[in-house]
């Protein structure tokens, strides 16, 4: 256990590089945790080891803010020396054990924009305050920038003149019963469009460019300037689904970060994927399976066995073909289906998956009762989903109702086509192409081609080739029916026609 009772102050150094074999195994211990591409979480890495500050942006439930919130902490985690190790064979040859260590790992304050946002909110400002016999004073109130900040700073708040000789000292993050001790602690801003940031960053706007490493916070004096820890970073989260709605990032601003997208995993990650959203369900529903699922996660009686992989965060394997399983891959199906649409992330499959097999556990369903797991299917999406889904186009509507409703692939594809024909708007026609041209192959390449697509918005072509749409949409694969899904789609469908 830790203590905070005397930090020992250091040096402010720029941020470390993590050498090149451990990044390697950290990046495998963060992705156990988060289905993210080993590529995209080094992008991540280089950028803030070259000094930036980052934006995660992506649609909603793809592991932004989870990122923002753990990846400081596993890519930076050290290793100390622990008990004597179990065998005399060790990697450094040293009699002790390695253990993990946060001492050389970043803590994060996770804060929440918001629309009233205001510099006092980031920076900080005069605030009234009630003493013990209510009578209102007045006191500085540091932001969330400037407090984390400080967070990672050995100085007096009452005396600015001495801040520009402050050592850095080590912070202190409760983990159950310890204190865990962190090199320092980032700022992470979830929600980075819902406020008006630009206004409620201010001053900080010039500390963030990096050519001034000063902060001026607020002090009884008037200003000081607060130092900016060269390792210091923020990391934002921005849900692309509402860029257009809220408020927008300055040129100026976005020249101070650098925006990674993070999107949801594409189909050739289906097994690992769907082995993540497995073994997160099954920690969610132990409790409920009195017994049959193992504590870890990792087993389900009968039913499904889970285990670390080699190339992936996880595989997974059921045992036997039940209506469990059947009606899982046909979700899964229907689930990819919809992503052409609207980019759910992992964090939705999660949702519909707990609940559709913790309404099967909770009703006491036998593992190949088809009908009782059809149903709990049907109730999952239409329960999880089907809200999120208010915002497509009629024209998408259509195409899942198709798709739900046709017994083989050449009438689906008819059903696509007439649609096709029907629309008024060629901007309609160039999205459905966009969403169609979005699924890749192993390979990398778009099955519906950039040349076919615009043949058919240009009208030279009357239909996408029916082995296309048959893989796109699993048109191949026999369906049935949802009927509380079907009939939540056809009401958005008439709404949005009204």
């Amino acid at each position: 256990m830790a203590s905070n009772d005397a930090q020992t102050a250091f040096e402010d150094e720029a941020l470390n590089a993590v050498q090149a074999d451990r990044l390697r195994d950290r990046i495998a211990i963060l992705r156990r945790q988060l289905l993210v591409p080993e590529e995209l979480i080094r992008r991540v890495y280089h950028t803030l080891v070259l000094g930036q500050h980052i934006i995660l942006s992506g649609p909603p439930g793809t592991g932004k803010t989870e990122l923002a919130r753990i990846l400081p902490r596993e890519l930076w985690m050290g290793e100390e020396d622990g008990p004597v190790a179990s065998t005399a064979f060790t990697a450094t040859g040293s009699p002790l054990a390695k253990v993990p260590t946060t001492t050389t790992a970043y803590a994060v304050r996770v804060v929440t924009a918001t629309d009233e946002w205001t510099p006092r909110h980031v920076i900080g400002g005069i605030v009234p305050v009630a003493d013990e016999e209510q009578q209102i004073r007045y006191e500085i109130a540091y932001g969330c920038l400037a407090r984390t900040i400080m967070d990672n700073w050995k100085l007096d708040e009452d005396d600015p003149d001495g801040w520009g000789a402050a050592k850095r000292q080590c912070v202190f993050e409760a983990d159950g019963s310890d204190d865990q001790e962190y090199r320092g602690r980032w700022l992470v801003i979830d929600e980075f469009n819902r406020a008006p940031i630009d206004l409620a960053l201010g001053d900080a706007m010039t500390a963030l460019g990096g050519s001034v490493n000063r902060l001026n916070v607020p002090v009884a004096t008037g200003t000081a300037g607060l130092p900016t820890p060269k390792d210091f970073r923020i990391i934002g989260t921005l849900n692309t689904f509402d860029r257009h709605f809220l408020n927008q990032i300055s040129e100026a601003l976005k020249r101070r970060f650098a925006f990674i997208e993070v999107l949801p995993p594409a189909r050739d990650e289906r097994a690992a994927e769907q082995a993540m959203v497995l073994r997160k369900a099954l920690l969610q529903l132990v409790r409920l399976s009195g017994g049959a699922m193992a504590a870890d996660g990792l087993r389900w009686n009968g039913i499904l066995e889970l285990r670390e992989g080699d190339d992936v965060p996880w595989e997974h394997t059921w045992q036997g073909d039940t209506a469990i399983r059947r009606q899982f891959e046909a979700g899964w199906r229907l689930f990819e289906v919809i992503r052409l649409y609207r980019q759910f992330g992992t964090a939705q499959a999660i949702a519909w998956t707990v609940n559709y097999l913790g309404g099967g556990l909770l009703d006491e369903l036998e593992p190949n009762d088809e009908t009782g797991w059809l149903a709990r299917l049907d109730a999952a999406f239409a329960d999880t989903l089907a809200d999120q889904l208010q915002i497509l186009f009629p024209d998408e509507v259509e195409v899942l109702l198709a798709y739900l409703r046709s017994d083989d692939p050449h009438s689906f594809a008819e059903q696509y086509t007439r649609m096709l024909a029907g629309l008024a708007s060629p901007k309609r026609c160039n999205a459905q192409m966009l969403a169609l041209q979005s699924v890749k192959d192993a390979g990398g390449n778009a099955y519906l081609s950039v040349e076919g697509a615009q043949k058919i918005v240009a009208e030279e072509l009357q239909s996408v080739d029916d082995a296309v749409l048959a893989t796109l949409f699993h048109a191949d694969v026999p369906r049935s029916r949802l009927p509380r899904f079907e009939g939540r789609m056809e009401r958005f469908l008439f709404e949005r026609v009204l």
